[in-house]
């Protein structure tokens, strides 16, 4: 046996490592390999990412030990190979490494890394990484390349990134790995294995690319606005093909009555709910739900053990439709919320690949379920910050108007009878009032039916707006309009808000006497203006957020229009907009 202690890769000081430039190219690259990895985990989560970086790094590890492998493999000559891959590792920036225990017979190597790649570019964003998986894996490959074995694994006993004062990575066969170590999936079978390893690695590689290419579908489909039925049955149809299962469902746990509730399914045939008086496989499916870990069913046929035997009548039930079984649970805000169940016709034993895809898909439920509770949640407060807004406005102009013309109203009996002429204006007062009141409603039924904006035309419009500040105003509101065109929805709309919010200025702060609102068309334009003859204000005093100036700078900008304000103190007000149509 050749037993190495403490041999040191460059210069015998891994604790100072000669970077030089090399890792400030690995500063480059490491904002993109560290949006890469968090890609990868948001796609498929950290376990499957993980083995992603480690495959990519037994790849890269082997390519390189294949071409400094020595003819003569004796232990000398292995440890030195070993020590030129590190050496080249460590040149190009991605740690110090040192050799801390070799023995080519087992084998069994030990690696200390210091500032290893993931664990520096982690520091550098603040965002530390579980594990060094690529680091393991370029470990495994310099090793498994240079002994030319195909039953490797590489863990990572501590990691600098979690507080270590280093990473310690052992590589060894998976064998003689003890079950509580933290092991990436060792995928270095297939670098020297037989044609048989080969083919099964690259089924198992495509089988993982179909997987990650319905997952990444998934996601888009969670951006689509489709409705969580239709989410839920997309992700059930895709659990099917993915695992290979005749039939699966997603059942929802009823709290008051601890009862799963068949929620929607694919493939279940009518004949077999009918017979189902509850979820098909309950007991076994709850099981999985309250210990939140997956069950999985190869034969419901089997016996089963005295310790099971709550489980025989379950097991009978399901047995009349389907043999082999996998629940996996949902959890929500760490709250059981149900399980996806996938069910087999014949026997069928679920591997562990199988068991884990089935519970990234279980993530992926949750994700959409919460998804679509924060959208509907969302809508709500959508809709009660709608309904106060209605109400404010409802109370500041509707229900003041109306109260005006009550009062009118009492009054005009008694104010006939001692000065008829008097009363003459106050009829026309009660008519403006209700007139106005009249259109403050139209504008706010306007404002529960959005596509009505759509509907009418602008000058339409225009009109509800200037006969409510009528109302409200109780002064002369003149509207002119110079010819009539279509204009694009987002133009009319834009335009006519604009409107309302320089009316609502005049209302609120303008104290005018006469207010003009015009509308001129001309070829290829359109012009806005709302005037008063108000207080004015020193336009270039006031920040855009005031008197709702930014509203309307960014309304017209929406929509490529110019906007200008002109207002002195004394002088009134003029707001213009001018939008001109592109040409097509």
């Amino acid at each position: 046996m050749d037993q190495y202690n403490r041999t040191d890769a460059v210069d015998g000081n891994p604790a100072a490592p000669p970077f030089g430039e090399a890792r400030f190219v690995v500063l480059d690259v490491e904002s993109g390999f560290g949006e890469l990895r968090r890609q990868i985990i948001r796609l498929v989560g950290p376990r499957l990412a993980h083995t992603a970086l480690y495959e990519a790094g037994v790849a890269s590890g082997a390519t390189f030990a294949r071409a400094v492998r020595p003819a003569h493999a004796d232990d000398a000559a292995l440890t030195r190979a070993l020590l030129e891959c590190l050496a080249a590792y460590q040149a190009v920036g991605f740690g110090a490494f040192a050799i801390e225990v070799c023995d080519w017979s087992t084998p069994r190597v030990e690696i200390i890394g210091r500032d290893t790649f993931e664990a520096w570019a982690g520091r550098q964003r603040d965002c530390y990484p579980d594990h060094c998986a690529y680091a393991a894996g370029v470990l495994n490959g310099f090793i498994s390349a240079l002994t030319g074995r195909d039953d490797l694994a590489c863990i990572e006993r501590s990691c600098q990134a979690q507080g270590a004062d280093a990473c310690r990575f052992e590589a060894l066969p998976i064998g003689q790995v003890d079950a509580g170590a933290a092991v990436f999936l060792a995928a270095s079978q297939a670098l020297h294995g037989g044609h048989a390893n080969v083919i099964e690695q690259a089924r198992e590689l495509e089988r993982q690319r179909v997987a990650t290419d319905e997952l990444r579908d998934m996601l888009q489909a969670l951006t689509s606005n489709c409705g969580l039925e239709s989410l839920l049955n997309d992700i059930l149809v895709r659990s099917r093909r993915l695992l290979g299962a005749d039939a699966a469902a997603f059942y929802r746990l009823d709290h008051p009555r601890q009862a799963l509730v068949l929620h929607t399914s694919q493939g279940l045939p009518e004949k077999t709910l009918d017979h189902v008086q509850s979820s098909l496989g309950e007991g076994l499916i709850r099981q999985a739900v309250h210990t939140r870990r997956p069950i999985v069913v190869a034969d419901a046929t089997m016996p089963i053990s005295a310790e099971a035997a709550d489980q025989r009548v379950c097991r009978e039930q399901l047995a009349r439709h389907y043999r082999a079984l996998l629940a996996t649970p949902i959890i929500i805000e760490d709250q059981a919320y149900g399980a996806l169940a996938f069910y087999v016709a014949g026997v069928h034993d679920f591997n562990a690949a199988d068991v884990e895809l089935a519970a990234i898909l279980s993530e992926q439920a949750a994700l959409m379920i919460t998804y679509a509770q924060w959208q509907a949640q969302r809508c709500q407060d959508a809709i009660a910050a709608d309904h106060i807004r209605l109400a404010r406005d409802l109370h500041d102009s509707v229900t003041q108007t109306l109260f005006s013309a009550s009062l009118i109203a009492e009054a005009l009996p008694h104010l006939y009878q001692r000065d008829p002429e008097a009363s003459q204006r106050r009829l026309h007062d009660l008519h403006e009032l209700t007139r106005g009141a009249l259109a403050e409603m139209r504008t706010l039924l306007l404002e529960l039916r959005p596509a009505a904006l759509t509907e009418s035309t602008l000058s339409e419009l225009l009109r509800h707006l200037v006969d409510a500040a009528i109302g409200r105003l109780r002064i002369p509101v003149t509207l002119t309009v110079e010819e009539q065109r279509t204009l694009p929805d987002d133009v009319r709309i834009a335009l006519y808000r604009i409107a309302q919010e320089a009316l609502n200025n005049i209302i609120k702060h303008a104290a005018a006497s006469a207010v003009d609102v015009a509308l001129h068309f001309k070829t290829d334009s359109v012009e806005l203006r709302v005037s008063d003859n108000g207080c004015g204000f020193h336009a270039e005093s006031l920040v855009p957020e005031c008197m709702g100036l930014g509203i309307m700078r960014e309304r017209a900008a929406s929509i490529g229009a110019a906007f200008a304000i002109d207002s002195r103190p004394g002088q009134g007000t003029h707001v213009q907009v001018i939008w001109a149509a592109m040409d097509t």
